[in-house]
């Protein structure tokens, strides 16, 4: 599934692909009627997914999932997840994009704007979640970042 093999790269190698399959069924359960996917196809197979649910006059960016063998030369990935997630926004008249929580850098440097986002953290393991030394380090870097209004101290893994 090509959801799995991006997630995978990225480091989550916990979702397996019927995880990933009961997620994707949940999603397409609640959000059918507001959601577009949008396909790159090799020929007569797929090669990248991006799925999208557009809500109010926003266009949100919630999935996306590559086949890494067969892409990596035409800039599959910005391609698809960046630039016809604009057009298709542009389409629906919607006004905006987001393109989710990750890969600031990469959305910085083609005119994305970072805008302040509060929630919750709870901790699977009981911990407090600022005791946790990762959770703790990208808080930092992610307070930097918005203090300045730029992505430079994000890590590696956020420039995908």
């Amino acid at each position: 599934m090509l959801c799995t093999q991006l997630q995978s790269k990225y480091g989550d190698h916990a979702s397996s692909v019927t995880a990933r399959r009961q997620y994707m069924t949940k999603l397409a359960e609640a959000a059918d009627d507001h959601s577009h996917v949008l396909l790159l196809e090799d020929g007569e197979r797929a090669v990248g997914v991006v799925i999208c649910f557009a809500w109010g006059n926003t266009l949100y960016v919630r999935q996306a999932g590559f086949d890494y063998a067969r892409i990596g030369r035409n800039f599959e990935y910005f391609n698809l997840c960046i630039y016809s997630t604009v057009h298709l926004a542009m389409q629906q008249s919607l006004q905006a994009v987001h393109l989710g929580m990750s890969s600031y850098t990469a959305k910085l440097s083609r005119g994305a704007r970072i805008e302040r986002l509060e929630g919750l953290a709870m901790s699977a393991t009981g911990e407090s979640p600022t005791d946790q030394e990762e959770f703790a380090r990208r808080q930092d870097g992610l307070r930097s970042m918005l203090e300045r209004g730029d992505g430079r101290e994000i890590d590696r893994d956020d420039s995908r």
